[in-house]
């Protein structure tokens, strides 16, 4: 993983060069998580609004669900007019309504990340750092924690390594789908990949802009379950 330190050579820019508002949309899907969507939206707020030389707003993907997710964040929309909701007709899963959200997304850059907390808000600002030294993809590589258990780690191990055994495109071991993306990045997936079987951390290598790693931790869960099953990871890595 390439860090994210210093600074680039070429496409090299800077906070005092910028003399623009630039337009930043954070996309989060979310399903089922009503238990933890304010408190998740209180802080993404408090980090947005400290940022300086960026207008930021929020996109918040619906993906299907039971609960009162869509009802606190159409409240949340008609009280703020930086936050939008999109709700898909049903339950497609977390890569289709990433995909989805980017496909509604009209800004210098994109953060895409999981709205349970578990992906901090607090990184943006060193995601932005990195853009504004040239970066157009900044992706995260997750720490392992005590929390994980030992057979999601090794499975996880295991599905990388085969990956990068298989494919040419190396998939960084411990990637979540937790990154900053340019406009230029948008616009190739907006006008060029219209995959089904969509594995994003793979695809946002592949397209081959430049890019560096940002290590992080998870944060632990408030509150509601994690939507990754067994069986849904295996579906995902197959």
């Amino acid at each position: 993983a390439t860090p994210c330190a210093g600074s680039r050579e070429a496409g090299t820019r800077t906070r005092d060069a910028v003399t623009t508002m630039r337009t930043l949309i954070v996309v989060c899907p979310v399903r089922d998580e009503e238990a933890v969507i304010l408190a998740f939206h209180e802080e993404l707020s408090r980090v947005l609004a400290g940022l300086e030389g960026w207008s930021a707003s929020a996109l918040y993907v619906v993906d299907g669900g039971t609960d009162g997710t869509r009802a606190l964040l159409r409240g949340l929309a008609a009280a703020d007019r930086s936050v939008r909701v999109l709700a898909l007709s049903s339950h497609f899963g977390q890569q289709a309504a990433l995909l989805a959200g980017l496909d509604h997304c009209d800004a210098d850059a994109v953060v895409m990340m999981d709205g349970d907390l578990q992906h901090p808000p607090a990184l943006i600002p060193t995601f932005l750092a990195a853009h504004e030294r040239g970066y157009d993809v900044v992706y995260t590589v997750r720490e392992d924690t005590p929390e994980i258990p030992l057979g999601k780690r090794l499975a996880a191990r295991f599905f990388y390594r085969l990956s990068r055994a298989v494919s040419d495109t190396p998939i960084h071991e411990g990637a979540a789908d937790f990154r900053l993306v340019s406009r230029r990045v948008v616009e190739v997936f907006q006008r060029g990949l219209r995959e089904r079987g969509l594995f994003l951390r793979g695809l946002f290598v592949w397209v081959g802009f430049p890019s560096c790693a940002v290590r992080f931790r998870a944060g632990a869960r408030r509150a509601g379950r994690t939507k990754y099953s067994l069986g849904r990871n295996l579906r995902l890595g197959l």
